[in-house]
């Protein structure tokens, strides 16, 4: 999280896969529960740290599920890295 959330409830965030770029057959392989806004400030991690040994397909996207009102404010930079460092 860049920016802090405003106005929703709460957010989960979703990885799909698909074959195509449409995602007209979306497959789910990984979900975040659903956040509250409270915790949705600038610095925040959802806990989705690896992407499933059985992904198969093409595409992956991450798919905002929004509960609540939409959200008037907030940024979210995501990417796919092959390794993390942890030692701060």
């Amino acid at each position: 999280m860049t920016e802090a959330f405003a106005t929703l409830t709460s957010l989960t965030v979703t990885i799909q896969v698909d074959d195509n770029t449409s995602f007209s057959s979306a497959t789910t392989v990984a979900s975040s529960h659903a956040v509250p806004a409270a915790s949705l400030v600038a610095g925040y991690q959802f806990p989705l740290v690896t992407l499933p040994n059985t992904v198969n397909e093409r595409y992956v996207r991450l798919y905002y599920t929004v509960a609540g009102s939409n959200a008037t404010a907030g940024t979210i930079t995501a990417s796919i890295a092959t390794g993390l460092q942890t030692n701060g």
